[in-house]
């Protein structure tokens, strides 16, 4: 992989002002792979909006949208992925309530990424065995024709579009263990709605179809 590659990072924010200055002062920490921070907003309030521009400002957000409403999940990062560079390499899509906790942590994600999805973060439960999506990187090309289907929101958006690469034969790998490389809070990324989002309410029989027996990879740990 080569190490100048770009890699477009797109982050949703609604509120959770602490989580956010967190993830963006620890973004700065990464080394050894070049990114851009492209930045979403889901109708924050004016204290969340304030510190983004100032972020912006200071050039630790590169491109920046805000929005007049909460479009969630799948829909906030369908308008992230296409603001982004079309120079970049790769998409990671990345929830605001994460830490980075080494420099090295999108390096070594990116050394052992195969071409389709690899991820930290690994969900064993029904209905079917997947990858997690708090840090989802895909190569932008299969991003670009994909996509997130808006149907569905949360994780049911990031679970169909594992199991439509996994379908089409490319790769999806979640990397189990991986704290000391980033670390998940999981709840954090705004007080959105939950259960009334879209697709929310799928059957799980529909999500066990989608991976028609194919399995997401496991990577233990990374070195």
């Amino acid at each position: 992989m080569d190490q100048q590659e770009l890699v477009s990072i797109v982050v949703l924010t609604h509120n959770a002002l602490g989580n956010c200055k967190l993830l963006f002062d620890s973004l700065t920490t990464t080394r050894e792979v070049t990114y851009e921070l492209v930045v979403v907003d889901n109708a924050s309030t004016t204290e969340t909006r304030d510190y983004l521009w100032s972020e912006f400002s200071r050039e630790r957000i590169n491109r920046i949208c805000f929005l007049d409403r909460n479009t969630f999940f799948a829909e906030g990062n369908n308008i992230g992925i296409s603001a982004s560079s079309r120079t970049s390499s790769h998409v990671l899509l990345l929830n605001s309530d994460v830490e980075i906790r080494s420099p090295f942590w999108l390096r070594k994600l990116l050394d052992v990424h195969r071409t389709g999805a690899t991820t930290y973060g690994f969900v064993p439960d029904m209905p079917w065995p997947r990858a997690d999506g708090y840090c989802f990187l895909i190569d932008r090309w299969l991003c670009l024709r994909y996509g997130l289907d808006e149907r569905f929101q949360w994780f049911w958006c990031v679970t169909k579009l594992q199991a439509e690469l996994l379908r089409d034969g490319f790769a999806v790998q979640a990397v189990r263990n991986h704290s000391r490389f980033l670390f998940h809070f999981g709840g954090r990324s705004g007080d959105a709605p939950y259960r009334s989002a879209a697709g929310m309410d799928l059957d799980e029989a529909v999500v066990a179809r989608w991976f028609d027996g194919r399995n997401v990879s496991i990577i233990a740990s990374l070195e």
